[in-house]
């Protein structure tokens, strides 16, 4: 029966102590682990890696073009996926399997160096950031003085050329204001069908 006081004080001295503990941790948040960063696509970084390293090649390549010596045919693409055709190639058509609304070889000295000066311009506007997507609207064959042809379609929504006929050439990332010089180009050349209407 002595005890019984004892107990009770350090009963309630315990409860007490509880009461405190949740009175100081009340509102508060549990601390937990930020959730995982998501791994990077490995093609999306290869891809990257790529295009970058073709850009100083690429534009070595155009830099010494004499727009009054090559031959440069223009094409304007529908840079749609659904008409994407693997197996259809220029003669019936088809640029590298992507559906010609109109091309013309440029016959003016003041047609191929603009174009060619918006290529090497789209060259190094582009840090070689590109999406996995590739739609081109523009594609170029452009044949040399010297002999040397490569071919490349363009696609400015994705930031990338992919290059065909060489390996000279690797794709490289194209990027900035240029696409506003292939579509003056366009409109110069009327390959779009819909503004003769």
């Amino acid at each position: 029966m002595k005890f019984r006081p004892i107990l009770s004080i350090a009963s309630l001295l315990l409860l007490a102590a509880l009461l405190s503990q949740a009175a100081d941790t009340a509102g508060t948040v549990p601390l937990s682990r930020p959730p995982p960063l998501s791994r990077p696509d490995p093609n999306l970084d290869s891809l990257h890696e790529r295009l970058k390293a073709g850009q100083d090649k690429a534009a070595k390549w155009v830099e010494p073009i004499d727009p009054a010596k090559a031959k440069i045919t223009f094409f304007y693409l529908k840079p749609d996926s659904s008409q994407h055709q693997p197996e259809k190639d220029q003669s019936n058509g088809y640029f590298h399997s992507w559906k010609i609304i109109g091309s013309q070889v440029l016959t003016s000295k003041e047609d191929s160096q603009f174009i060619l000066a918006a290529l090497l311009r789209s060259i190094h506007d582009s840090d070689g950031d590109v999406a996995l997507c590739f739609s081109p609207a523009f594609g170029l064959k452009i044949e040399t003085e010297a002999g040397k042809s490569v071919e490349m379609a363009i696609c400015f929504h994705c930031k990338s050329a992919t290059v065909y006929g060489t390996e000279a050439l690797d794709g490289f990332g194209v990027d900035g204001p240029a696409v506003d010089d292939f579509l003056t180009l366009v409109k110069k050349l009327h390959l779009d069908p819909a503004e003769k209407k």
